[in-house]
């Protein structure tokens, strides 16, 4: 029997409520959230991580002032 084990999340009375939708969409959203700060901070490693190697290799430095 499906559900019935005591360390089920979940029992088949649980699951025939929720049908086409998440079980736990509390948590799930709270993961995305997550994810998504995880995913934003990664980027902005890379960027400045691309700047520092650009600034590496131009003649040219960001944090020299320009003679006009």
């Amino acid at each position: 029997m499906v559900g019935s084990h005591p360390l089920s999340l979940t029992s088949v009375d649980d699951r025939s409520e929720n049908k086409g939708g998440p079980a736990y969409p509390k948590m799930i959203e709270e993961m995305d959230r997550e994810l998504n700060n995880v995913i934003e901070d990664f980027d902005c490693a890379v960027y400045v991580e691309a700047l520092r190697l650009a600034n590496e290799s131009s003649e040219f430095s960001f944090s020299q002032p320009v003679d006009s």
